[in-house]
């Protein structure tokens, strides 16, 4: 299969939009949604939930072209994906206090679920797709795509969480809906098949292009101004909007998926094999970041930044620390396997 940089761009991205999103997210838990702080985060956090969508999107983009027997699918890359997260669960866990180095705590650090390396769900999350992968990949041969995505935007998309909004008419149409819905157990799955639909089975034309680019800014837009509303009228955090599933998510994900998708973008061979690199680094990135990001922001915190420089400083300082660890971590052949 050869390499697409155009998708190896898109992985970097969504990369360092992590990594942005987390260093946003900082500013928010605990804050004021009166504040310039906290509506500054927000932006910064709208910007970016497109992040995780798409990871799941480039991992069905590819993983649904192949034809994996179930022991390869084992074997091969769900066993991986099982020692990445039990080594980085216990490295979250132990480097979160308390300090203690007996036996019990070790043990509790081992099989334990990471507080402080939160991101690590994602990790669960893929492990379950790749599990379902089969299915998923009868539905793409089939060309059920198209009605699978139906039913996902109707039972994990359009109605969910409209119980957050605490609107007497929302929350009982929500109670409605979960009666009809809540059994299409489809969830981050609409994710994985999209990304495949949207890379090899649907071709759109430009004005089709050129509508989804146009919801994709509205759904920026309408995420920041209505978590602010919202968080105003409640008084804390409300992020019914921030919800990977809510609509205006998954059209952000897609505009920006389709237009790296359709860019046609023209690189050197030199450039070409740099994209490579820095791409295979993003697995170990998105791993690492959370450890390097609590080192920056302490170190940050004494200078003082208004949020609006703060959070641009640390995102950069933690993306290209995390780039260069990982980088490292994989020269070194005793240390390769925790980033790839």
């Amino acid at each position: 299969m050869k390499r697409d940089l155009s998708m190896d761009i898109l992985r970097i991205l969504a990369a360092i939009s992590v990594v942005l999103l987390h260093t946003a997210a900082t500013y928010m838990y605990g804050g004021n949604p009166e504040s310039l702080s906290w509506q500054t985060a927000n932006i910064f956090n709208s910007l970016t939930r497109f992040s995780v969508p798409v990871f799941i999107m480039l991992s069905g983009a590819f993983f649904l072209q192949k034809e994996i027997p179930i022991r390869d699918l084992y074997l091969k890359y769900i066993k991986r994906l099982f020692l990445l997260l039990f080594i980085w669960n216990f490295c979250y866990n132990i480097t979160t206090p308390p300090y203690e180095l007996n036996i019990r705590h070790i043990l509790a650090c081992l099989f334990s679920p990471s507080k402080e390396g939160h991101h690590l769900w994602f990790m669960y999350m893929l492990i379950g797709l790749y599990m379902l992968s089969p299915f998923f990949k009868k539905i793409t041969d089939s060309h059920l795509s198209g009605y699978f995505l139906i039913l996902w935007i109707a039972g994990s998309v359009i109605f969910n969480g409209l119980d957050q909004l605490t609107s007497a008419p929302l929350e009982n149409l929500s109670q409605l809906t979960d009666l009809f819905f809540s059994y299409i157990p489809i969830g981050y799955a609409g994710y994985f098949v999209l990304g495949y639909y949207l890379y090899k089975q649907q071709e759109l034309s430009p004005k089709s292009r050129r509508i989804l680019y146009t919801c994709g800014i509205a759904g920026i837009v309408l995420s920041a101004i209505g978590t602010s509303l919202l968080s105003k009228r409640a008084g804390g955090n409300v992020f019914y909007f921030y919800d990977y599933l809510n609509i205006l998510t998954v059209l952000t994900a897609s505009a920006i998926f389709v237009f790296v998708r359709y860019s046609n973008a023209r690189f050197s061979e030199k450039t070409g094999r740099f994209i490579k690199i820095i791409s295979d680094l993003t697995l170990g990135v998105y791993l690492v970041h959370i450890l390097v990001l609590r080192i920056a922001y302490h170190f940050t915190q004494t200078l003082e930044l208004p949020t609006a420089l703060a959070i641009p400083a640390i995102w950069v300082v933690t993306s290209i620390c995390s780039f260069i660890i990982v980088f490292l971590f994989k020269k070194l052949p005793v240390a390769r396997f925790l980033v790839q």
